[in-house]
């Protein structure tokens, strides 16, 4: 499977849980090359609180390598041509999202969502990205249900989640 068809069938998957929510995927080639994947309930900072986009519901972020190491420095994983290695590892860098505050000297608490690195192929990535995204969704109507989430994000999560 190659950057491109990769990009679009995680597109495509998160897209089935929240419906116009933006899903930010970079391959990296500073210092450190690698795939990063943002998770937003946001569609653009101009649906988030004050237009500023770090105010999003959502704290998810994971991290792709080539066996745990940078892709090497030979391949350009910018090149959405370019066929991914069998051997890719996702960590989680953010794995939480923001709840109605359980102390009134706070404007949030944060809620996780269980994740363990996984190993394998493009195909493995995607069907565990999609196990994690299932897991976040089935959280989420659980928390609207017992009024949890945030007076701030209600509204957009109602009209967001699938």
């Amino acid at each position: 499977m190659n950057v491109a068809q990769f990009k679009d069938e995680l597109k495509k998957v998160y897209a089935k849980y929240f419906e116009g929510s933006a899903l930010r995927i970079e391959s990296t080639h500073g210092i450190y090359r690698n795939i990063v994947i943002q998770c937003f309930l946001i569609k653009d900072s101009t649906e988030a609180i004050n237009r500023i986009a770090m105010n999003d519901m959502f704290r998810i972020s994971f991290s792709i390598t080539h066996n745990g190491n940078e892709f090497s420095r030979d391949e350009y994983i910018k090149n959405n041509e370019m066929t991914l290695p069998e051997d890719l590892r996702m960590v989680k860098y953010d794995n939480s999202y923001f709840i109605k505050p359980e102390s009134h000297y706070y404007a949030y608490s944060q809620k996780s969502i269980a994740y363990r690195q996984t190993q394998g192929n493009a195909r493995k990535i995607i069907d565990t990205f999609e196990k994690f995204i299932q897991k976040l969704s089935k959280q989420l109507h659980d928390d609207l249900e017992n009024g949890l989430i945030h007076d701030n994000h209600v509204e957009l999560l109602k009209k967001r989640l699938i």
